[in-house]
């Protein structure tokens, strides 16, 4: 006898999907990659052009605040407040770790953004200046240093995510 939502024994065929969740799964890695491209991107434009070069056992961290297309649920849809922005700014400044403070607006990033994709149309077509959030770029002492530096800022009213940026090997 088969209980409703069994599949009887022997029964070899793969169990049904809802179609719903086909869509949402599908969304999901939609949302991820989008978002990916963009921190990636970020990545890339955190190192372009900087005017001061890493020392050994420095590493780079990346503040960004909250925008109002950030999909971190505690930015409430929101732009980063300027006493927000402050206060963490005040806070990176005061770390032991934090050897140097820059500040990166809105416009600035998309300006580094169309320097490094300039030949990319595509990605320059599809994003805007208020696409992109300002940030703090920061170089921190060592990789603990830079962990800490994260988990002291992770979680910060205005902030949206941090990031350590990849260790480069620099020719």
């Amino acid at each position: 006898m088969t209980v409703p939502g069994e599949r009887p024994e022997g029964d070899a065929r793969p169990a049904r999907r809802a179609p719903v969740w086909v869509i949402v799964g599908a969304a999901v890695v939609a949302v991820l990659l989008t978002g990916g491209v963009l921190v990636g991107g970020f990545l890339l434009l955190r190192d372009a052009g900087d005017s001061h070069a890493s020392q050994p056992g420095e590493r780079d961290v990346s503040v960004f605040f909250c925008s109002r297309t950030s999909s971190n649920a505690a930015c409430k849809g929101q732009d980063v407040t300027e006493s927000q922005r402050q206060e963490v700014t005040r806070r990176a400044k005061g770390m032991k770790q934090v050897r140097r403070v820059e500040y990166e607006s809105k416009q600035e990033a998309y300006e580094r953004f169309k320097k490094v994709f300039k030949d990319r149309k595509d990605m320059l077509q599809s994003v805007s200046p208020g696409d992109l959030p300002d940030s703090l770029r920061l170089r921190v002492t060592g990789t603990e240093g830079a962990e800490a530096v994260k988990a002291a800022l992770t979680g910060v009213a205005g902030v949206d995510s941090v990031v350590v940026q990849p260790l480069a090997t620099r020719t």
